[in-house]
């Protein structure tokens, strides 16, 4: 399990690469967004009340910030692969598909 803090200005994670940017919502708005990446051992952190949000594909940057540019220096993380996102309060589960 990997966690970093975001900020959050339009309620959400800013993820993509160079060639889209997505917002995938936190469920509480403003603030600080804690985004785990999850192997498939480490599933049960994920709340059973946790919303799924939207499935992604491909090599993904996690940005530090929602409303940023999608820059090197923004990039918080990149994964890779195929991942299932669930949200819950100011919480983003990104959950590895292929482990």
């Amino acid at each position: 399990m990997e966690k970093f803090t975001s900020i959050s200005d339009c309620g959400g994670v800013l993820a993509g690469n160079k060639n889209f940017g997505v917002l995938l919502q936190n469920g509480c708005g403003d603030g600080d967004t804690y985004v785990l990446i999850l192997q498939q051992k480490d599933r049960y952190l994920i709340p059973s009340k946790a919303r799924f949000n939207t499935k992604i594909e491909g090599t993904i940057n996690i940005y530090s910030y929602d409303c940023t540019a999608r820059t090197k220096e923004n990039i918080l993380t990149t994964i890779r692969g195929r991942y299932f996102v669930y949200y819950l309060g100011n919480y983003i589960y990104f959950l590895n598909l292929d482990t």
